[in-house]
């Protein structure tokens, strides 16, 4: 009688224990039907890197880097600079701390961005040294491009023996020239072969460039 009691219990704890197993069972398909997506996407976007949004200051617009240069002066402020600056699209709130370097030495003006900062980047330079040649350059008087005038007088000088004084004094009557000397030409030349006259300038010159020649009709 016992041993049937006993049975009977064992049966019935095996038929109440089946829902929990079955619930169990069905919970596990219910995971695993679940979408990737939404167990992933939380962690990639924590994952993937800002974009940065930092204006290089080598790659300013053109605009933007005419009105800086010309602050390429001695005594250059920072302040003056940051005018500038703001007006560039993202730079409205830029201050003096975003930038490490503002000066101009040696004729070159540069302007460099302080590490860490999440306005600007990179560095900006420019040489004033290059256009303060270019319009040296173009005040000098070309040679090859005298008055007609002057280059009659000059071929007058087409012999041999040419003086490199009697050139100065007709050079001389050139505006501009009138404080001309010697070590302003390289060559004052006449070839009796070629009967070609050759004026050539001193590259160091700051009056005259370029080169002066003049053929005789055989």
């Amino acid at each position: 009688m016992k041993k049937s009691k006993f049975l009977l219990l064992g049966s019935l704890f095996s038929l109440a224990a089946i829902p929990f197993v079955a619930a169990k069972c069905g919970g596990t398909k219910e995971e695993g039907n679940k979408n990737p997506a939404d167990t992933q996407g939380g962690g990639q976007t924590d994952s993937t890197p800002s974009t940065s949004t930092t204006v290089d200051l080598s790659k300013l617009d053109q605009t933007i880097q005419a009105q800086l240069n010309k602050l390429a002066k001695d005594g250059v402020k920072k302040e003056e600079v940051l005018v500038i600056l703001k007006t560039v699209e993202g730079l409205k709130d830029i201050k003096a701390e975003d930038l490490s370097t503002v000066e101009f030495k040696d004729k070159k003006l540069v302007i460099a961005a302080k590490e860490g900062s999440k306005l600007v980047s990179g560095k900006y330079e420019f040489s004033a040294q290059s256009d303060s040649d270019t319009l040296m350059e173009s005040n000098k008087i070309d040679l090859n491009k005298l008055e007609e005038s002057v280059k009659q007088e000059l071929n007058k000088l087409a012999k041999k023996d040419v003086l490199s004084e009697d050139v100065l004094d007709v050079l001389k009557k050139v505006q501009g020239l009138e404080s001309l000397r010697l070590g302003d030409l390289s060559k004052v030349e006449f070839n009796e072969n070629d009967k070609k006259l050759t004026i050539e300038s001193h590259k160091d010159s700051k009056l005259v460039t370029g080169k002066y020649e003049f053929t005789l009709k055989k």
